[in-house]
């Protein structure tokens, strides 16, 4: 990416995570290949930041049983990966806690406007009417439980006018409620560490939970 794109996301008020160095998927990588991917984009983003990230989010979502370890080994305050809540949690792993700050398949607009020319593909490309549909009762459900909305976009997905106009119209339905808070995850785990916030601990996570088989979605009852 161009340092001068990078200065103007970080003259935004944005945060930059890592997400891979060639977006391999950790669930099929060795320690030895996983490790080397995150140095490696740790370097990078150090190179074009200035200084290191301190969050994580696993291509395609796929994260292996020693992810956690080695992103609290790395210096990661957060990872935004898993799914298995709609609010921050923590996780205990070696070396102590990291946040966990989940996403869902549901916020996510790569099921809803993705497309392959390859015809063995289920991807479809959806009206940005049914996803806002969609995003707003979710967001609503989870406004009226006071829980987190936590949407995944891709530039090249979400850059396309009539989803550029999806996403003003939502935020707009966001701004119409009291006490929303907009924010970045990297703004959450600072203070979270600096002990402004608290979220649950998850001592002993269940693995179904954390680590979904591939393609499927885990759920909180």
């Amino acid at each position: 990416m161009d340092s001068t794109v990078v200065e103007r996301i970080i003259g935004g008020g944005h945060a930059i995570g890592h997400h891979g160095y060639l977006h391999k998927p950790n669930d099929q990588l060795t320690k030895e290949q996983e490790e080397a991917e995150l140095i490696k984009g740790i370097e990078m983003l150090e190179k074009t930041m200035g200084k290191k990230p301190i969050g994580y989010r696993a291509p395609l979502w796929e994260m292996h049983d020693r992810s956690l370890s080695l992103l609290k080994q790395y210096g990661f305050l957060y990872d935004a990966s898993l799914q298995a809540n709609d609010i921050p949690y923590e996780v205990q792993v070696e070396g102590g806690k990291l946040l966990e700050v989940p996403g869902t398949w549901v916020l996510d607009d790569w099921e809803q406007f993705a497309f392959s020319g390859d015809w063995g593909s289920s991807f479809h490309i959806e009206e940005p009417d049914k996803v806002y549909r969609l995003w707003k009762a979710e967001f609503d459900a989870l406004y009226e439980e006071g829980r987190m909305f936590h949407l995944t976009m891709h530039p090249q997905l979400m850059g396309r006018a009539s989803r550029a106009q999806l996403l003003d119209q939502l935020i707009t339905h966001m701004k119409s409620k009291p006490h929303v808070w907009f924010t970045t995850i990297d703004e959450v785990a600072l203070r979270w560490q600096a002990g402004e916030l608290s979220f649950p601990v998850m001592d002993q996570p269940n693995r179904e939970l954390l680590f979904p088989a591939k393609g499927e979605q885990s759920h909180d009852h």
